[in-house]
């Protein structure tokens, strides 16, 4: 528990349980803790998610390069055997 939502909870007086006065002040006090913690979980997950896609995207631009490597050497390779064959049946 943050420490802004336990000090509001904390002044509420009652059982915990709803069962008490809650004085109109703590309630102004327990809402802004409640958005903040709330504003804090968001700003948290949105970190993790961007982070999650730039990982997302670098695997991607490997395999692109990868790909790309790939497709080189094999038209270098159709290339050379075009040639080869090309010397072999000239006569």
């Amino acid at each position: 528990m943050s420490a802004p939502l336990g000090a509001a909870l904390a002044t509420l007086g009652g059982d915990g349980l709803g069962h008490g006065v809650v004085p109109e002040k703590a309630r102004a006090r327990l809402l802004a803790a409640l958005l903040s913690v709330l504003a804090s979980i968001e700003c948290e997950s949105r970190s993790a998610a961007q982070d999650e896609w730039d990982a997302a995207v670098a695997g991607m631009r490997e395999n692109v390069r990868e790909m790309h490597r790939l497709l080189v050497t094999a038209h270098g390779n159709q290339a050379s055997a075009v040639r080869a064959n090309s010397r072999i049946w000239q006569v």
